[in-house]
C-alpha cells in the first residue's frame, strides 16, 4: 500500500470513528433522558485529537474489600473436593470410558461377523 493510499485509508478511519462517537453521545443523551437522568457535563469520555490520537478517561474500577474476600472464599470452600477424592473419580471415570470401548469394539467385531459371514 503507498503512502498516500495509507493516509486516506487513516483519515476514512478516524472519520467513521468520529461517526461512531458522535452517535455514542447521542444515544447516551437520549438514554439518560429517557431515564430522567440529569445530562452528563462531561460530553464525553473520549477526548479524539486532529491528530487523530485518543485518550479513554476510564474510573478505576472499586477494589473488593474484605466481605467480598471472605464470600468469595465460602462458595470456593463449598465446590472444593479433597485430591483424593478427585483423583478417585477420574480413575472410575476412566475404567468407565475404557469399559465402554471394550463392548463397542467387542459389539463391531460381533456384527461384522455376522454380516460377513454370508
Amino acid at each position: 500500500m503507498s503512502d498516500p493510499e495509507r493516509l486516506r485509508e487513516l483519515r476514512q478511519q478516524q472519520s467513521l470513528v468520529r461517526q461512531h462517537l458522535d452517535w455514542l453521545e447521542r444515544a447516551i443523551a437520549a438514554e439518560t433522558q429517557r431515564q430522567g437522568a440529569p445530562a452528563p457535563t462531561d460530553p464525553g469520555a473520549v477526548k479524539v485529537t486532529e491528530t487523530g490520537g485518543g485518550m479513554l478517561d476510564v474510573p478505576k474500577p472499586a477494589t473488593p474489600g474484605p466481605d467480598v474476600d471472605s464470600q468469595a472464599e465460602a462458595v470456593l470452600q463449598e465446590y472444593r473436593t479433597a485430591p483424593r477424592d478427585l483423583e478417585r473419580e477420574v480413575r472410575r471415570g476412566c475404567a468407565l470410558y475404557f469399559g465402554a470401548a471394550l463392548v463397542l469394539l467387542f459389539a463391531v467385531i460381533a456384527l461384522l461377523y455376522f454380516v460377513l459371514r454370508h
